[in-house]
């Protein structure tokens, strides 16, 4: 499991070499946010696509626990400030990270790949493509035989999703591979052409999911319509 290995920082106030990234324990002060910092980061992490999530949940309530502006009612005004603004950060980097999909989506944004993903469109995917056209066609034709295959295409839609799910977390795990070869002061945010690849595969298979989700939701809506 990468952690978030950054470069050691001094506190904002006193100039106390930090024992955490958030709290000099010599004065007290809490530390403002800094502009390198991300849901990973935050959560003490190096950006990974695979993450221990047991161990994210366990960091996460460590950290409100520690954070919580409910701690600081009696502190100063800017003690306050970075409270709220660190706890409402902490609650974004765990909700995005806690899930797959949504650390998928976070990661390729934090790499640069969010605006490429918002223009191509995926199409289906040309191992289903005949059987959902003859479903699609059985739709408007006959009812009955069209619940018949839908039944089947239930099967072999969850067959297929189960394949490319596979392929997903093998492209996962390629990017963290790769990125754990780099120098981990430079791993936030850093594109290397090899990771650049293996990201401009991952968005494939991201976009593909996406046409997949798109799918089951129509399956399901006929499902309601036949069966």
């Amino acid at each position: 499991m990468a952690v978030d290995q950054a470069s050691p920082r001094n506190c904002n106030s006193c100039g106390t070499a930090l024992a955490t990234g958030f709290l000099c324990t010599h004065c007290g002060r809490l530390q403002p946010l800094g502009s390198e910092e991300n849901y990973f980061s935050v959560l003490g992490f190096a950006p990974r696509l695979q993450l221990d999530t047991v161990l994210l949940e366990k960091r996460f309530y460590e950290l409100s626990r520690a954070l919580h502006p409910d701690r600081f009612t009696t502190s100063d005004a800017e003690n306050r400030r970075i409270s709220t603004e660190r706890m409402t950060l902490i609650n974004d980097a765990y909700r995005n990270l806690k899930t797959s999909a949504l650390r998928r989506s976070y990661f390729l944004k934090l790499f640069g790949f969010h605006s490429a993903a918002n223009q191509k469109n995926p199409r289906i995917p040309v191992e289903l493509a005949e059987t959902w056209f003859e479903l699609q066609d059985a739709l408007a034709e006959s009812p009955t035989e069209a619940a018949s295959k839908l039944r089947g295409f239930e099967v072999e839609l969850g067959e297929f999703r189960a394949r490319k799910l596979q392929a997903l977390l093998a492209i996962e795990a390629e990017v963290d591979a790769a990125l754990d070869k780099l120098d981990p002061a430079q791993s936030a945010g850093t594109r290397s052409d090899a990771i650049a690849v293996l990201a401009e595969k991952l968005l494939a298979e991201v976009q593909g999911e996406t046409y997949l989700d798109s799918m089951t939701q129509n399956m399901e809506h006929m499902k309601k319509l036949l069966l």
